[in-house]
Protein backbone atom coordinates (compact mmCIF):
# COMPACT_ATOMS: atom_id res chain seq x y z
CA UNK A 1 0.00 0.00 0.00
CA UNK A 2 1.26 3.24 -1.12
CA UNK A 3 0.76 6.52 1.01
CA UNK A 4 3.72 9.39 0.01
CA UNK A 5 4.59 10.70 3.23
CA UNK A 6 5.09 14.80 1.23
CA UNK A 7 2.56 16.42 -1.07
CA UNK A 8 2.99 19.76 -2.72
CA UNK A 9 1.26 21.73 -5.12
CA UNK A 10 3.25 23.25 -8.00
CA UNK A 11 3.04 26.09 -10.68
CA UNK A 12 4.74 26.81 -13.74
CA UNK A 13 6.37 30.01 -14.19
CA UNK A 14 3.60 32.24 -15.18
CA UNK A 15 1.09 30.70 -12.28
CA UNK A 16 -1.42 29.34 -14.97
CA UNK A 17 -1.25 25.80 -14.68
CA UNK A 18 -0.87 23.65 -10.57
CA UNK A 19 -0.94 20.51 -10.31
CA UNK A 20 0.22 18.47 -6.78
CA UNK A 21 3.10 16.00 -6.98
CA UNK A 22 4.42 13.58 -4.11
CA UNK A 23 7.84 12.23 -2.55
CA UNK A 24 8.41 9.92 -0.11
CA UNK A 25 11.93 11.19 0.69
CA UNK A 26 11.17 15.12 1.70
CA UNK A 27 8.91 17.79 1.44
CA UNK A 28 11.29 19.99 -0.91
CA UNK A 29 11.50 16.79 -3.59
CA UNK A 30 7.82 16.86 -3.58
CA UNK A 31 8.02 20.63 -4.29
CA UNK A 32 10.28 19.88 -7.27
CA UNK A 33 8.39 17.34 -8.84
CA UNK A 34 5.15 19.34 -8.91
CA UNK A 35 6.54 22.60 -10.38
CA UNK A 36 8.96 20.76 -12.54
CA UNK A 37 5.13 18.47 -13.79
CA UNK A 38 3.01 22.07 -13.78
CA UNK A 39 5.62 23.50 -15.88
CA UNK A 40 5.56 20.40 -18.35
CA UNK A 41 1.81 20.71 -18.43
CA UNK A 42 2.21 24.00 -19.83
CA UNK A 43 4.51 23.70 -22.39
CA UNK A 44 1.85 20.92 -23.58
CA UNK A 45 -0.84 23.16 -23.74
CA UNK A 46 1.36 25.67 -25.71
CA UNK A 47 1.68 23.45 -27.94
CA UNK A 48 -1.96 22.19 -28.15
CA UNK A 49 -1.12 18.17 -26.81
CA UNK A 50 -2.86 19.57 -23.61
CA UNK A 51 -5.11 15.88 -22.61
CA UNK A 52 -8.48 16.04 -23.63
CA UNK A 53 -11.66 14.52 -20.96
CA UNK A 54 -11.20 13.55 -17.60
CA UNK A 55 -9.36 10.64 -17.11
CA UNK A 56 -11.39 9.00 -13.92
CA UNK A 57 -8.76 7.52 -11.32
CA UNK A 58 -5.76 7.62 -11.72
CA UNK A 59 -3.00 5.68 -12.28
CA UNK A 60 -0.47 6.95 -9.50
CA UNK A 61 -1.23 7.46 -5.64
CA UNK A 62 -3.68 9.67 -4.77
CA UNK A 63 -4.01 12.38 -2.53
CA UNK A 64 -5.93 10.42 0.67
CA UNK A 65 -5.17 11.47 4.31
CA UNK A 66 -5.19 8.42 6.58
CA UNK A 67 -8.17 8.83 9.29
CA UNK A 68 -7.13 5.64 11.18
CA UNK A 69 -4.62 2.44 10.99
CA UNK A 70 -7.56 -0.26 11.72
CA UNK A 71 -4.51 -3.01 11.83
CA UNK A 72 -1.07 -3.90 9.94
CA UNK A 73 -2.28 -3.12 6.18
CA UNK A 74 -5.12 -1.42 6.67
CA UNK A 75 -6.42 2.33 6.74
CA UNK A 76 -9.17 4.64 6.34
CA UNK A 77 -8.65 7.47 4.59
CA UNK A 78 -10.82 10.11 2.88
CA UNK A 79 -11.39 11.08 -0.61
CA UNK A 80 -11.34 13.96 -2.12
CA UNK A 81 -14.55 14.37 -2.22
CA UNK A 82 -14.52 13.77 1.65
CA UNK A 83 -16.24 9.91 1.86
CA UNK A 84 -14.29 7.78 4.15
CA UNK A 85 -12.18 4.79 2.37
CA UNK A 86 -11.75 1.59 4.01
CA UNK A 87 -8.33 0.32 2.06
CA UNK A 88 -6.90 -2.92 2.49
CA UNK A 89 -3.53 -4.80 1.32
CA UNK A 90 -5.09 -8.25 1.53
CA UNK A 91 -8.78 -8.63 1.53
CA UNK A 92 -10.05 -8.40 -2.45
CA UNK A 93 -12.83 -6.44 -2.84
CA UNK A 94 -14.90 -6.20 -6.87
CA UNK A 95 -16.91 -3.30 -7.70
CA UNK A 96 -19.13 -4.52 -10.07
CA UNK A 97 -20.76 -1.38 -11.99
CA UNK A 98 -24.45 -1.81 -13.91
CA UNK A 99 -25.16 0.66 -16.52
CA UNK A 100 -28.68 2.24 -15.48
CA UNK A 101 -28.81 0.81 -12.00
CA UNK A 102 -28.49 4.00 -10.13
CA UNK A 103 -30.77 5.39 -11.95
CA UNK A 104 -33.60 2.79 -10.96
CA UNK A 105 -35.97 3.97 -8.00
CA UNK A 106 -34.01 2.30 -4.37
CA UNK A 107 -35.53 1.01 -1.36
CA UNK A 108 -34.32 1.18 1.71
CA UNK A 109 -33.77 -2.03 2.99
CA UNK A 110 -31.26 -4.39 1.36
CA UNK A 111 -33.19 -6.70 -0.05
CA UNK A 112 -35.72 -4.05 -1.31
CA UNK A 113 -32.87 -2.49 -2.76
CA UNK A 114 -31.35 -5.85 -4.55
CA UNK A 115 -34.58 -7.69 -5.33
CA UNK A 116 -37.76 -5.19 -4.26
CA UNK A 117 -38.10 -2.63 -6.78
CA UNK A 118 -38.95 -4.39 -10.32
CA UNK A 119 -36.77 -1.94 -12.32
CA UNK A 120 -33.61 -2.28 -10.08
CA UNK A 121 -34.60 -6.39 -9.96
CA UNK A 122 -34.47 -6.42 -14.15
CA UNK A 123 -31.53 -4.32 -14.50
CA UNK A 124 -29.35 -6.10 -11.93
CA UNK A 125 -30.68 -9.72 -12.17
CA UNK A 126 -28.51 -11.03 -14.96
CA UNK A 127 -25.33 -9.41 -13.52
CA UNK A 128 -26.00 -11.41 -10.22
CA UNK A 129 -27.02 -14.55 -11.88
CA UNK A 130 -24.03 -14.08 -13.35
CA UNK A 131 -21.78 -13.41 -10.32
CA UNK A 132 -23.26 -16.47 -8.73
CA UNK A 133 -22.67 -18.93 -11.64
CA UNK A 134 -18.85 -17.61 -11.30
CA UNK A 135 -18.55 -18.22 -7.54
CA UNK A 136 -20.44 -21.50 -7.54
CA UNK A 137 -17.82 -22.87 -10.36
CA UNK A 138 -14.62 -23.49 -7.54
CA UNK A 139 -16.29 -24.00 -4.35
CA UNK A 140 -12.54 -23.33 -2.60
CA UNK A 141 -13.84 -20.30 -2.98
CA UNK A 142 -15.92 -17.76 -0.60
CA UNK A 143 -17.92 -14.57 -1.51
CA UNK A 144 -20.07 -12.40 -0.04
CA UNK A 145 -21.96 -9.82 -1.82
CA UNK A 146 -23.70 -6.75 -1.35
CA UNK A 147 -25.80 -4.22 -3.23
CA UNK A 148 -24.28 -0.88 -3.94
CA UNK A 149 -26.13 2.29 -5.28
CA UNK A 150 -24.65 1.66 -8.83
CA UNK A 151 -23.98 -1.88 -8.56
CA UNK A 152 -22.27 -4.34 -6.53
CA UNK A 153 -19.52 -5.16 -4.25
CA UNK A 154 -18.12 -8.63 -3.59
CA UNK A 155 -15.32 -9.54 -0.86
CA UNK A 156 -13.43 -12.52 -1.57
CA UNK A 157 -13.69 -14.50 2.21
CA UNK A 158 -11.40 -17.56 1.76
CA UNK A 159 -7.98 -15.94 1.31
CA UNK A 160 -5.64 -13.15 1.30
CA UNK A 161 -5.04 -11.54 -2.15
CA UNK A 162 -2.20 -9.18 -3.62
CA UNK A 163 -4.03 -5.98 -5.41
CA UNK A 164 -1.24 -6.20 -8.23
CA UNK A 165 -1.05 -10.68 -8.30
CA UNK A 166 -1.84 -12.42 -11.29
CA UNK A 167 -5.13 -14.29 -9.91
CA UNK A 168 -6.46 -10.81 -8.37
CA UNK A 169 -6.31 -9.51 -12.33
CA UNK A 170 -7.75 -12.84 -13.64
CA UNK A 171 -10.66 -12.40 -11.17
CA UNK A 172 -11.40 -8.91 -12.06
CA UNK A 173 -11.42 -9.86 -15.64
CA UNK A 174 -13.72 -13.08 -15.19
CA UNK A 175 -16.21 -10.83 -13.01
CA UNK A 176 -16.29 -7.73 -15.29
CA UNK A 177 -15.12 -5.28 -12.76
CA UNK A 178 -15.14 -1.92 -12.91
CA UNK A 179 -12.37 -0.78 -15.15
CA UNK A 180 -11.14 2.29 -12.96
CA UNK A 181 -11.57 0.26 -10.14
CA UNK A 182 -9.04 -1.96 -11.41
CA UNK A 183 -6.10 0.64 -12.12
CA UNK A 184 -6.71 1.79 -8.99
CA UNK A 185 -6.37 -0.81 -6.86
CA UNK A 186 -3.19 -1.47 -9.56
CA UNK A 187 -1.76 1.81 -8.50
CA UNK A 188 -2.43 1.64 -4.85
CA UNK A 189 -1.24 -1.55 -4.27
CA UNK A 190 -4.41 -2.22 -2.49
CA UNK A 191 -8.24 -2.92 -2.38
CA UNK A 192 -10.77 -0.31 -1.69
CA UNK A 193 -14.42 0.34 -0.76
CA UNK A 194 -16.06 3.41 0.47
CA UNK A 195 -17.82 3.32 3.86
CA UNK A 196 -19.49 6.40 3.37
CA UNK A 197 -22.21 8.23 0.75
CA UNK A 198 -21.54 10.15 -2.25
CA UNK A 199 -22.13 13.81 -1.10
CA UNK A 200 -24.36 14.62 -3.64
CA UNK A 201 -26.65 11.51 -2.98
CA UNK A 202 -27.07 13.17 0.34
CA UNK A 203 -27.90 16.53 -1.20
CA UNK A 204 -24.57 18.26 0.39
CA UNK A 205 -21.61 19.42 -2.33
CA UNK A 206 -17.98 18.27 -1.84
CA UNK A 207 -15.34 18.99 0.82
CA UNK A 208 -14.50 22.77 -0.20
CA UNK A 209 -10.78 22.01 0.79
CA UNK A 210 -8.47 18.81 0.37
CA UNK A 211 -5.89 17.42 2.66
CA UNK A 212 -3.29 18.33 2.93
CA UNK A 213 -4.86 21.43 4.26
CA UNK A 214 -2.86 25.19 4.14
CA UNK A 215 -3.76 25.93 8.11
CA UNK A 216 -6.08 24.76 11.00
CA UNK A 217 -8.78 26.64 9.45
CA UNK A 218 -9.01 25.48 6.20
CA UNK A 219 -8.85 22.09 8.13
CA UNK A 220 -11.70 23.35 9.66
CA UNK A 221 -13.94 23.68 6.96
Amino acid sequence: MHFPKFWALGSCPTGKFRCWRWSDSSQADAQSAADEAATELAAKAAADKFPRGGYGYPDRPMREEIIRDVAPGTVISRNGVGCLILKTEKVMFVDIDIIGLEEAPAQLSFFGRLFGNKTRQETIGPVVENVRTIANSDSSWGWRIYATRAGLRLIATHAPFSATAEVTKQTFEKLDADPLYRRLCEAQESFRARLTPKPWRCNHGPAPVRWPFPSDLEKSR
